[in-house]
């Protein structure tokens, strides 16, 4: 493929990635408020999907970078933006890691466990996911524009 096409792939990945999730999680959170328990369950499987979706969506959005790299035939060590990228992205996939463990892992562990929304373990878990979003999202809301502008400017 050439330099082009993995820059179509790269700019649909990031859609895939960025678009689920933001839109899933707004989903569970503004509905999420007004449902029983037993529904509130079934929120939450379906936002694993989604998010299942987004962290797949991640993994080739970063295969698909690499190969545009190698493409064009650019040096990690002399393009100073693409060094500062791949540092920032190497960020955000730490954070998508954790994200993974908990939105992915953990959420499969309890679905399976078929427990109340309101058992110990559920409130354990959404203390978690509501405390690492917390922490999270304000850092991706700087990063994730912060990489697409070194991407732009170059």
């Amino acid at each position: 493929m050439t330099y082009t096409g993995w820059k179509i792939l790269h700019l649909i990945t990031l859609a895939a990635w960025l678009g689920p999730a933001f839109g899933g999680f707004w989903i569970l959170v503004t509905t999420g408020r007004k449902t029983t328990p037993e529904l509130r369950l079934q929120l939450e499987a379906g936002f694993e999907q989604i998010v299942r979706a987004e962290h797949m969506a991640f993994v080739l959005l970063i295969i698909s970078g690499f190969l545009m790299v190698r493409e064009a035939g650019w040096d990690y060590l002399n393009e100073k933006w693409l060094a500062q990228k791949l540092y920032l992205v190497s960020l955000i996939a730490l954070i998508e890691l954790g994200d993974f463990l908990v939105s992915n892992i953990l959420c499969i562990r309890l679905l399976k466990r078929q427990d109340s929304y309101h058992s110990p373990a559920w409130i354990k878990w959404r203390k978690l996911r509501f405390w690492f979003y917390v922490v999270t999202v304000p850092v991706l809301i700087v990063l994730v524009p912060w990489v697409m502008k070194l991407a732009v400017t170059k």
